[in-house]
């Protein structure tokens, strides 16, 4: 089977793409100039927050709830440092210096991710071959989850829109212990 992607072309083929193109370019280019500001202060408090959480879960480490809660506080604060800073970052969004941007995604694995696997599956994997089936390496993983119509329906799919809010956040054991290691041997 030949796994390569061809397209065509023919600039009429691609005439949406280039729209949408367009009309994006247009409404990040009229974004307010303060949204930097705020990023940047975010890029500061969230991992501030992060190694207050861990201090203060090492210091009352005797006090079993006290505990149990700020290590949940350090899941939270991690997911959020995830979507606000990192992803962020891997766009080149937060710093004009691209060499900026590239040491905060080293955030990423001091909160136990892997920056470099994670970069290549999301700039690589996902926004070249964006829910292309068979293509998007973060639908292509989804495992119980059904996401295309066509894709090979299991009963438990019936109560998936149930089930992922409680087991989505297990998914992450499979991205440590899985997940990276697929991606990072997949030619």
């Amino acid at each position: 089977m030949d796994n390569k992607i061809n397209f065509k072309k023919n600039p009429s083929d691609n005439s949406h793409y280039r729209q949408l193109r367009k009309l994006i370019k247009n409404v990040t280019t009229d974004l307010p100039k303060s949204r930097i500001f705020y990023k940047r202060i975010m890029t500061v408090i969230l991992p501030l927050t992060f190694l207050l959480s861990y201090l203060l879960a090492l210091s009352y480490r005797d006090y079993m709830l006290l505990y149990f809660i700020l290590f949940a506080v350090l899941g939270i604060i991690s997911v959020l440092i995830f979507i606000n800073v990192i992803h962020d970052a891997v766009h080149d969004n937060i710093f004009k210096k691209q060499w900026a941007n590239n040491a905060l995604i080293l955030l990423f694995d001091h909160i136990g991710g892997n920056s470099y696997i994670w970069k290549q599956r999301h700039m690589v994997l996902h926004h070249n071959y964006q829910n292309i089936s068979g293509w998007d390496s973060d639908i292509e993983q989804a495992g119980l989850i059904k996401i295309y119509p066509q894709g090979k329906k299991l009963k438990i799919n019936n109560y998936q829109h149930w089930f992922i809010f409680f087991f989505y956040p297990l998914y992450l054991f499979n991205w440590i212990l899985i997940r990276d290691f697929n991606d990072f041997f997949l030619k």
